[in-house]
């Protein structure tokens, strides 16, 4: 299939730095536009001979995961039927206590949704490993602040979301009076008291972490008056749509591994990469197996492995390499896809996931900058196996920082303090004090300076004479500037300190159940005003 020629581009969007700031790519008209290009290029594109329709696959794809999201999030909220079935704005994210950053994307999504006249879905990526079940606060004096880590369950490595159940109840419970004593009063009207409010209501219809962390969100959202469904990835994963998306993937495993890696080799080289796992391994062959961009893991929990495929004439084989497998007619893979083991399932890697999203449930997606970075490969990812123009997604972050007293601390002065100290060490002729009592002895050691600067040498041995002469009136002369450099030296590490603080303090990173309530609703409402399509 003949490629579209994509343009090779550095990813350059950066978080903006001050407090109340967001950056949103496209703005305005250039939104409608990337929606209305989308609806075009979706229509004309095909998955030629992979044995797919695009348009019938697509439109399945939002029917199920309209029925899919409307039942999960009626679960826990109400649900206005009215838009469900329109063409749908995506976005996705862990179910994390994330950062003001990345709420502005739900945020942004019901508004960008709601004046396009869209579904507004966002999807719970429960096929991501749970990294953490803890946040960190500012704590201790004010003076000397500290991070201290508050868990909100105890710690589990290597499960991914849609198996991870809550170990500790007490500490998921009582999470809220312990962020406030971490926090030590300096934060009021914190957030983090409705997930107090709502966490036993939750913990009666979920077990699982993320699906009780997302709808305690979810619900709030709905307070504030944001229109949107969600749904757990491994939900879709369930739906016919998907498991012939993915049935038509695994059935092609060296066509996908030879798009995927010669993508990925160009992506390190652009960005100039040189980890092998960065921003993902390349797939690897293993004898008779390839191995495809999709997990397999339990339902009862335990890590996630590679999945490897391997296809013997009209058979699919499935394996893990370290014990399990299965073998399915090629013809009947989507079928048993959805009809998986008990145990067993498969989930695809980011980069498919994304893929999925954007190419086959929305007409638009959302992502923050990380995501945005990485969907540049997806992008050349889809050309290279289709041979169609991807469509386009937008980028969304904001900055919110804690009201928090910090240090006026000018990052700047550092340098300035840093060139002075040295100046005072290797020129200190320059900073001779006339009412010194040794002055006239001073100004002998300058003079002293100037004429072995000024001495040529014919060897070596005259350099290190030279050199060992300057060394000499040097330390002469900077016998009396002792106590002005150590000033320059105590101010230099209490700018040092100030910056520290400051960008402790000041960090963009802190969960949002950290900020007072009403101070993050109106912030994080003014920007999402700003958004304006017309």
């Amino acid at each position: 299939m003949t490629q579209v020629d994509l343009p090779h581009t550095e990813f350059s969007i950066r978080a903006p730095r001050g407090h109340g700031e967001s950056v949103c790519i496209p703005q305005g008209p250039g939104v409608s536009a990337m929606w209305h290009e989308n609806a075009l290029v979706l229509q004309q594109a095909s998955m030629g001979d992979w044995g797919e329709d695009l348009q019938e696959l697509r439109d399945l794809a939002r029917s199920e995961a309209l029925k899919a999201a409307t039942a999960y999030t009626s679960q826990y909220r109400d649900v206005d039927p009215a838009s469900c079935g329109k063409a749908i704005v995506g976005s996705g994210h862990q179910p994390q206590l994330f950062h003001p950053g990345v709420w502005f994307k739900n945020f942004a999504l019901h508004s960008v949704a709601e004046q396009l006249q869209a579904t507004a879905l966002n999807v719970i990526i429960d096929n991501d490993v749970c990294q953490t079940t803890s946040i960190k606060a500012p704590s201790g004096p004010a003076t000397s602040p500290h991070l201290e880590v508050v868990a909100f369950d105890q710690s589990r490595e290597g499960v991914p979301f849609e198996t991870r159940q809550v170990v500790d109840e007490e500490a998921f419970f009582s999470f809220p009076r312990r962020v406030g004593h971490a926090l030590s009063g300096r934060v009021a009207d914190r957030l983090v008291e409705e997930w107090g409010r709502g966490a036993r209501e939750v913990g009666k219809w979920s077990s699982n972490l993320g699906q009780r962390v997302a709808a305690l969100r979810h619900q709030l959202e709905g307070k504030w008056g944001l229109e949107t469904l969600e749904v757990p990835l491994s939900r879709l994963c369930q739906t016919e749509s998907f498991c012939r998306f993915a049935a038509a993937l695994l059935g092609h495993p060296g066509r996908i591994q030879a798009v995927y890696n010669s993508a990925l080799c160009d992506y390190r080289k652009l960005n100039r990469i040189r980890s092998r796992s960065h921003p993902v391994p390349a797939l690897e062959t293993n004898g008779p197996w390839v191995e495809a961009p999709f997990w397999v893991y339990s339902k009862q929990g335990g890590a996630r492995r590679r999945l490897y495929v391997r296809i013997r004439r009209h058979e699919v084989h499935l394996g893990d390499l370290v014990g399990w497998e299965a073998i399915i007619p090629r013809r009947q893979l989507a079928s048993w896809l959805r009809m998986q083991d008990v145990d067993e399932v498969i989930r695809p890697r980011a980069l498919m996931t994304t893929c999925f999203l954007r190419l086959i449930l929305s007409q638009m997606f959302l992502h923050g900058i990380g995501g945005a970075k990485y969907d540049q490969l997806t992008d050349q990812i889809i050309n290279r196996l289709w041979g169609f123009q991807p469509p386009g997604y937008m980028t969304l972050t904001a900055t919110l920082q804690l009201p928090l007293e910090k240090p006026n601390a000018v990052p700047q002065d550092i340098p300035r303090l840093k060139q002075a100290v040295r100046d005072l060490i290797y020129h200190p002729e320059d900073h001779l004090d006339p009412n010194h009592s040794e002055h006239h002895r001073q100004l002998e050691w300058a003079a002293e300076k100037s004429r072995w600067i000024g001495r040529p040498c014919a060897d070596y041995h005259e350099l290190r004479v030279r050199h060992r002469a300057i060394e000499t009136a040097n330390l002469a002369l900077n016998s009396n500037l002792s106590g002005k450099r150590r000033e320059l030296e105590q101010e230099l590490e209490q700018v040092r300190r100030e910056v520290r603080l400051s960008q402790l303090l000041g960090s963009r990173e802190f969960s949002v159940c950290l900020f007072p309530k009403d101070m993050l609703r109106q912030e994080l409402m003014r920007l999402t005003a700003g958004l304006s399509l017309s």
